[in-house]
C-alpha cells in the first residue's frame, strides 16, 4: 500500500476500535478533510478499513487523481503516521495488525508485534534479500 492509504487504513482502524487518542483523531480528521470531496472511496474505507477491495480502490483512486504524489496530502498522511507511532504500546496493542502488499528492494524485517485483535501477514516480497518475521503474537483483552 502507498503511504496515504496506509495512514488512512491505520487511522480509520484506530477510530473504529475506539483506540485513537486526540492526537490521532486530529491528524486523521486533517487528512480526511483534505481528501473530502476528492476521494469517493474514502467512505467505504472508513466503514471497513480491513477490506482489501476498499483499500485497493482508495489506492487506485489516489493514483488516478494524482493525489498519491501530492506533497500536501503526503504531509498530512505523514503527520497521521507520526501521531500513531507516538501512541503508547498499550494503545497500539488495541488494534489488529494487517501487513499485506509489502514490496521491498532488499530485506523485510518485522519484529515484536503484539495485537489484541488479528495479526495477518500476507503478500510480502523481497526482490533481493530476506524476509524475517519474528515474535508476533495476539492476546485476548482481559486474559493472559
Amino acid at each position: 500500500m502507498d503511504p496515504i492509504t496506509t495512514a488512512l487504513v491505520a487511522g480509520a482502524t484506530f477510530i473504529l476500535k475506539d483506540a485513537a487518542s486526540e492526537a490521532v483523531k486530529d491528524a486523521y480528521r486533517g487528512l480526511k478533510d483534505l481528501l473530502s470531496g476528492k476521494l469517493s472511496s474514502l467512505a467505504n474505507l472508513e466503514e471497513d478499513p480491513a477490506d482489501e477491495d476498499y483499500r485497493k480502490a482508495a489506492e487506485k483512486e489516489l493514483q488516478k487523481k494524482g493525489l498519491a504524489n501530492d506533497p500536501v496530502v503526503l504531509g498530512k498522511a505523514g503527520k497521521l503516521t507520526q501521531a500513531i507511532e507516538r501512541e503508547p504500546p498499550e494503545q497500539l496493542v488495541a488494534a489488529s495488525i494487517d501487513i499485506g502488499g509489502l514490496r521491498a528492494a532488499h530485506d523485510v524485517i518485522v519484529k515484536r508485534l503484539n495485537a489484541a485483535g488479528d495479526v495477518r501477514v500476507r503478500d510480502v516480497r523481497s526482490v533481493q534479500g530476506t524476509i524475517d518475521i519474528q515474535d508476533v503474537s495476539t492476546v485476548v483483552p482481559g486474559k493472559n
